[in-house]
């Protein structure tokens, strides 16, 4: 969905933002879990490990 949006981004503008990149989405939390409840347990493990690295090196 982030790269939808983004993707969206650069084709709405005539130049691109080159700090796209740091635009955040917010999406209800209801829906992020929706998502993540769809995905295989292989990729919630990788979402999962992901997620705990970066609050790690944080």
């Amino acid at each position: 969905m982030e790269t939808a949006l983004r993707n969206m981004q650069l084709s709405l503008t005539a130049a691109p933002n080159p700090f796209y990149e740091e635009i955040s989405f917010d999406i209800p939390q209801a829906f992020a879990t929706s998502l993540f409840e769809q995905l295989a347990p292989a990729d919630r493990n990788i979402v999962i490990q992901a997620g705990d690295a970066y609050r790690a090196a944080a």
